[in-house]
């Protein structure tokens, strides 16, 4: 049975939770801000006549803060689990994150330290062999 969580997977889930709040935030704001302007903009212009492509740019830009916000949710789920292939998608996100300068360089590179060069976070996450799951107290010996 794998034991306590370490520290370098607690902070990559705290920062992974961090970000998912703040994605959804900005998600909510994008929302308010683009149908506010559509319903000032219809009720003074009688219609939405050039208006397609804001409500093109407002579903990208929902997608944009969305799919990695839903990506570290599942990633989380995984660390919790100590799933290698968590490790693996944790190291991926947090390469491309790297590049929210300054605050999402420093905590992702934070992230990456643990991933690759922590000893206990690195051994979390690799399967156990099956000498590990059987009890010593056999009743065979």
């Amino acid at each position: 049975m794998k034991t306590k969580m370490p520290f370098g997977v607690q902070f990559s889930r705290a920062v992974n939770t961090i970000t998912i709040v703040i994605d959804f935030i900005i998600v909510i704001l994008i929302s308010i801000v683009t149908l506010t302007a559509f319903i000032g903009r219809y009720s003074s212009s009688g219609g939405y006549s050039n208006y397609l492509l804001v409500g093109i740019l407002l579903i990208l830009l929902v997608i944009l803060f969305s799919v990695p916000a839903v990506l570290l949710i599942l990633i989380n789920r995984q660390l919790i689990r100590l799933n290698p292939m968590a490790r693996v998608w944790q190291i991926i996100v947090s390469c491309i994150l790297l590049f929210l300068f300054p605050i999402g360089t420093l905590l992702n590179g934070i992230i990456l330290y643990f991933m690759f060069f922590d000893k206990t976070t690195k051994e979390a996450f690799e399967p156990q062999s099956a000498d590990e799951n059987t009890d010593s107290a056999s009743p065979l010996t």
